[in-house]
């Protein structure tokens, strides 16, 4: 189950982002206990990745943040599988500089 606690990238700045770290990690929580499937979010900087990683079977990386470094490193180093999206601007060979980050990362 695929969900964001927030949605960082809107084109107004007063879209509705979602609902905020602490109630979409409660929301996943009880959604992946309730019904037992794993559960997958997005985070948009690195703090956010130790906090979700106590929640989430997977992290997932926006598109737009694919080769911020910080973030990745911070991912990576929960353990957890990370899906990253790639960006439209990026070539699909250049994704192995994303892959060697994640790797030296651990």
């Amino acid at each position: 189950f695929k969900s964001s606690f927030d949605k960082a990238n809107r084109s107004s700045i007063h879209g509705f982002r979602g609902v905020g770290i602490d109630e979409g990690l409660r929301i996943l929580k009880k959604v992946k206990d309730t019904y037992n499937i794993p559960v997958i979010t997005d985070v948009h900087e690195p703090w956010q990745c130790e906090k979700v990683a106590k929640v989430v079977d997977m992290i997932q990386i926006p598109a737009f943040l694919c080769r911020q470094t910080d973030l990745l490193v911070s991912a990576a180093k929960t353990g957890l599988p990370v899906n990253i999206k790639k960006g439209q601007f990026l070539a699909p060979w250049d994704m192995k500089n994303v892959v060697n980050k994640m790797q030296e990362a651990g």
